[in-house]
């Protein structure tokens, strides 16, 4: 046994959630006693290097406090892979109790054999100064050196091919949820398509009417023509509309006509640009299949965020969720002149934005009559939004929407004074006064410039 007698906890980390790494070192030099806790295959080993990830959560740094720094004196197994570390520290004696996670996880003992810490996880069912005598006892078999050795590559290498395995599967998921909201998209733009059909009808409607205004009487709400463009020439009914009479509706027949068309055109460029979107969806979930480290999942991830996947960003990575003690209520990016943009979080969020960390002097924007964000630009009393930076406020806006990724959106901006919020109102809406609306092209470059300037 001269893996871990007699050397020290160097450091303690749990690089991933079913993974405990113990950093012992001594005169013979520097191992790591990684301990997986749940997954398979599950006990103890010895490696080389530390395993890479999460940042020290609560437990970890409990764990440090507590036996960081300790010899190790003896090492014992038992039943259901369990392991018992006893340590000695200037403080007294301790025991490290080593379990799976369904078996209770990770114990520290006092002298006395009495429970001072349990995790990681959920709350322990045994309470703090309880006697676990009998779990330690269990452990009676010394550690085998050779078999730590051998089994400790495949402990880690487990832990980091479920870890893949997970992130894979969350981008996946964002992915898959792209692909829908493409594919209604889609059925949204051909709809808008084929009503441009309806240009041609409508013109021939409007030139019938006019052909025959002689006919028409002042308040009539129709008006009966004669076709000669169908075969044979039939009398049809035309409904008009009393208030605009004849000439008036004729006119806006015509109208009609020509937003169709300038519609069936928008519709036409829009259907271009999601099927380029799609395509770039379907090649990004082809090469996540074949994605075989978290470097290339997390360069996907990225990828995927550029191209308008929302919460992408961050997606191929194993952060540990930052704690929500303290959180703001509003996302932090940079726009043009290095100037801070903010944007709600979600509904509540926008409430807390607007009417708590906001100021009056500042600009308030939002996607005009749709679901979404609100967005802040700080300003000074008396400043007026540089444009650029306007643009780039409406952009993100528009981006955290519910018409995220459309070809044309309406913005609405206005000062935050300008901003009530009624009593009783749902969470995030408010009463806006004196605003003026800002008509934007969708710009994936730009939306991928902001961002990547989140503050994180």
């Amino acid at each position: 046994m001269t893996v871990l007698i007699g050397r020290r906890l160097r450091r303690i980390d749990l690089p991933h959630r079913d993974l405990l790494a113990l950093t012992i070192g001594g005169a013979g030099g520097q191992s790591v006693l990684v301990y997986r806790l749940d997954g398979s295959p599950r006990g103890a080993g010895v490696v080389d290097d530390r395993p890479r990830g999460d940042p020290a959560n609560a437990f970890t740094q409990r764990l440090r406090k507590l036996v960081g720094g300790a010899v190790i004196t003896d090492a014992k197994t038992g039943p259901g892979h369990r392991v018992v570390l006893t340590l000695r520290r200037g403080d007294g004696a301790k025991t490290l109790l080593l379990r799976p996670a369904r078996d209770g996880g990770v114990w520290v003992l006092d002298e006395e054999l009495r429970l001072l810490a349990a995790g990681p996880g959920g709350r322990s069912p045994i309470k703090a100064g309880t006697v676990v005598a009998e779990d330690v006892q269990a452990a009676c078999d010394p550690l085998d050196d050779d078999a730590l050795e051998a089994r400790g590559p495949s402990l880690a290498e487990g832990v980091d091919a479920n870890t893949l395995d997970a992130e894979k599967g969350a981008l996946g998921k964002l992915l898959a949820r792209t692909a829908k909201r493409l594919a209604r998209r889609a059925d949204k733009i051909a709809a808008e398509e084929a009503r441009a059909d309806e240009a041609d009808p409508l013109r021939a409607d409007a030139a019938l009417i006019l052909s025959h205004l002689h006919a028409y009487r002042d308040g009539a709400d129709s008006l009966e023509v004669q076709d000669y463009g169908s075969s044979p020439p039939t009398r049809r009914t035309m409904p008009i509309d009393p208030a605009l009479g004849a000439k008036g509706y004729a006119d806006a027949l015509f109208k009609r006509a020509r937003r169709a068309e300038r519609g069936g055109k928008m519709a036409a460029e829009r259907r271009r640009l999601t099927e380029g979107e799609c395509a770039k969806i379907v090649d990004l979930r082809r090469r996540l299949e074949d994605a075989e480290d978290a470097t290339a999942v997390a360069a996907l991830a990225d990828e995927a965020a550029a191209s308008g996947v929302r919460g992408a960003r961050g997606a191929g990575t194993t952060k540990r969720r930052k704690p929500t003690h303290g959180r703001l209520p509003y996302r932090r990016f940079t726009g043009h002149g290095q100037r801070p943009i903010l944007v709600g979080r979600g509904v509540a969020d926008n409430d807390a934005l607007t009417l708590r960390h906001s100021k009056p002097s500042d600009l308030w924007l939002h996607a005009r009559g749709l679901r979404g964000a609100h967005v802040i630009v700080p300003l000074g009393r008396g400043e007026s939004c540089p444009p650029e930076l306007l643009i780039d406020a409406a952009i993100l806006a528009a981006h955290f929407s519910a018409a995220a990724g459309e070809d044309r959106i309406e913005v609405q901006h206005t000062p935050r004074r300008h901003v009530r919020k009624p009593r009783g109102a749902a969470p995030g809406a408010v009463m806006v006064d004196r605003e003026r609306v800002t008509l934007l092209r969708h710009e994936p470059a730009r939306i991928a410039r902001l961002l990547e300037t989140e503050e994180r």
